[in-house]
């Protein structure tokens, strides 16, 4: 199972089982399984969990850089600051020459290069923006199935007796994997409950999965 998402190893406990009358006395003769023992450390999980979402963040920022970095360059040439340039070029030698049709003509043509092309970063940033956040309203979606996820094995988790307890464990290596994606999509702390139940809440405080109900998040355009 090294590959199997999720997973944690687990261990058997195991107790004696029957025993015998030999001329050697009471002698055991077997053993039975006590429970089933998963091997989980809360530590190591909560640092995955913060690493996966700085991770996230920074490989999130780097996309939208990147975006933003190709209109703006200036590599080959004719970019805004090669525009600007020829503008205040295009000044100087009117200024030299007030009355020339020449130059005049000179900083109109430049005047205009610079103005479509002000007009095109802003065209290209403005699709930037709204691929944003279109891509925001996509994640909420995701971030609200993941919470709904958290909430329902949470309640799962809570019914499972002792009985079960080999499903429990397979309960919370789910749950355990959920909370990991969805801290790949937002900042999020969990807080671990007597019961087997998880809290989590936002950076800000604001709750997401108290227990067994769940709070869904809106996307709202400032």
């Amino acid at each position: 199972n090294v590959n199997t998402p999720g997973y944690t190893l687990q261990r058997i406990d195991l107790r004696p089982a029957g025993n015998t009358n030999t001329r050697d006395g009471n002698t055991q003769v077997g053993v039975a399984i006590n429970g089933v023992e998963r091997i989980y450390n809360s530590y190591i999980d909560a640092q995955v969990i913060a690493q996966q979402q700085n991770s996230s963040y920074s490989d999130t920022l780097l996309q939208g850089l990147q975006n933003i970095e190709r209109i703006f360059d200036e590599t080959n040439g004719n970019g805004i600051n090669d525009r600007l340039s020829k503008f205040w070029s295009a000044w100087e030698n009117l200024a030299k020459n007030p009355t020339g049709i020449v130059e005049r003509n000179h900083l109109l043509s430049a005047s205009k290069n610079l103005v479509e092309a002000i007009h095109s970063y802003k065209g290209s940033l403005d699709t930037i923006n709204t691929d944003t956040n279109r891509s925001i309203v996509e994640t909420i979606s995701q971030i609200n199935t993941k919470v709904d996820e958290i909430r329902d094995l949470n309640d799962k988790i809570f019914g499972t007796g002792y009985q079960e307890i080999e499903t429990k464990n397979t309960l919370l290596d789910i749950r355990s994997q959920t909370l990991k994606e969805l801290s790949a999509l937002i900042n999020i702390r969990q807080l671990e409950n007597a019961d087997g139940t998880i809290d989590v809440y936002l950076a800000n405080g604001e709750p997401l999965v108290q227990g067994k109900t769940s709070q869904l998040l809106t996307v709202e355009l400032d």
